[in-house]
């Protein structure tokens, strides 16, 4: 099977480079972020990226600057400017979505630490209608009920992966790879809140839509290069939101 081109969409907010939440730290790591995904991202089609740029500390010409400068594939920047997480991301997907029905979408901390192969994933986008998206992360601890699904592909051995009964966090903002019926069924994302609002509220709205199911390939092939949790918090971090 022919493959159509992956957008990887990457959301990049930074905060003030001398405020109090980090900025600098978060800067250097999103650059790390874009070059370990040269390093370890693998696709028999075409990868390009879109970086969604939130940022009102960061220029623009900075933001293109560095995304030109550490891309291993073909780069645009679109800036927002405050519409949030879930406006970052829309506008991306909307670029994005002229040129391929698929999109990976992640953030500026998702750095990859080993090798991962999109092509089976795309692969079972692309043959399988009742599935609108691959989870390539964990689920969430509370995610229960789930279904085994095997996806055969008579040439090889398949893939297997598990679709989760619907409440709570069933979808997630983190690193997804969509196929457009995704976004057909459910629409964009909200605007405007803070990250953690937008998630919740589109988790909820994909609970209670009908529409095309999300795969979990359990994989974890990522690093969140800032996290509170990894004790690697940006510099000045106190828990407060940007």
């Amino acid at each position: 099977m022919n493959l159509p081109p992956i957008t990887v969409i990457m959301t990049m907010f930074i905060p003030h480079m001398d405020g109090p939440y980090g900025g600098l730290s978060r800067f250097q790591d999103a650059k790390q972020t874009i070059m370990s995904w040269g390093r370890h991202m693998k696709y028999t089609g075409g990868l390009q990226l879109f970086v969604a740029n939130d940022s009102v500390a960061i220029k623009d010409d900075v933001a293109n600057q560095m995304a030109i400068d550490f891309s291993p594939w073909p780069v645009e920047v679109g800036h927002t400017h405050g519409l949030g997480l879930g406006g970052a991301l829309n506008h991306g997907l909307r670029r994005a979505l002229e040129v391929s029905p698929l999109v990976l979408c992640t953030d500026d901390s998702y750095s990859l630490i080993e090798d991962i192969d999109l092509t089976p994933w795309a692969t079972v986008l692309m043959r399988h209608e009742d599935i609108g998206s691959v989870s390539l992360m964990p689920p969430r601890p509370e995610q229960k009920g789930g279904q085994v699904v095997y996806c055969q592909n008579i040439r090889t051995e398949g893939v297997a992966g598990v679709i989760f009964e619907r409440h709570g966090y069933s979808w997630n903002g983190r690193s997804q790879i969509y196929h457009k019926r995704f976004f057909d069924a459910y629409g964009y994302m909200p605007e405007g809140g803070t990250g953690y609002e937008w998630e919740q509220q589109y988790a909820e709205h994909f609970v209670a839509t009908p529409g095309p199911e999300i795969l979990y390939a359990f994989i974890d092939p990522w690093e969140h290069v800032w996290s509170v949790l990894l004790g690697n918090a940006p510099a000045g971090w106190d828990g407060g939101k940007p």
